[in-house]
């Protein structure tokens, strides 16, 4: 009982670093994403679809794995 306990206390406290470490970064990038020029969001967003296109077989596949 006391090892799950363990366990399950240290997995909660880990899910909280990353909660915070995840509301830091959207600060980040909402940050930057206020300092850019509103005509380059769709060139940074056909960038980053372009990114997983070519990266994610699934993806390029429309949903078939391309061996």
């Amino acid at each position: 009982m006391t090892k799950w306990l363990t366990i399950a206390t240290i997995m909660g406290l880990c899910g909280g670093l990353a909660a915070l470490i995840l509301n830091f970064s959207i600060n980040i990038v909402s940050r930057l994403s206020l300092s850019l020029p509103l005509w380059i969001s769709p060139a940074i967003g056909g960038l980053l679809v372009i990114i997983i296109y070519r990266s994610d077989n699934i993806a390029s596949g429309f949903g078939q794995i391309n061996i």
